[in-house]
């Protein structure tokens, strides 16, 4: 990883060319997946959540979505973060 403090830019200068080499020898990307549940929470959703009779019970629906898609994952550290 690319140090984000100036404390490892010398180490990266001078290892940072033969990481990149390594990862790229080594990673290889069959294909881009497109089986993945896509969760979009753009301004389309939260309009639509504003707009609602009654906004705090379609805001819990929303989320009671979100928390089962994200329990769905809750093996991968990806999604641990977010969840939290």
């Amino acid at each position: 990883m690319k140090p984000v403090s100036g404390n490892g830019k010398l180490l990266w200068h001078r290892l940072g060319a033969k990481t990149i080499e390594l990862i790229n020898e080594n990673v290889h990307v069959e294909a881009v997946r497109d089986d993945i549940d896509a969760l979009v929470l753009d301004a389309e959703v939260l309009d639509s959540i504003l707009k609602d009779e009654n906004p705090e019970k379609k805001a819990r629906e929303v989320e009671i979505k979100l928390i089962a898609r994200l329990r769905k994952h809750a093996g991968n550290p990806k999604f641990k973060e977010l969840g939290e």
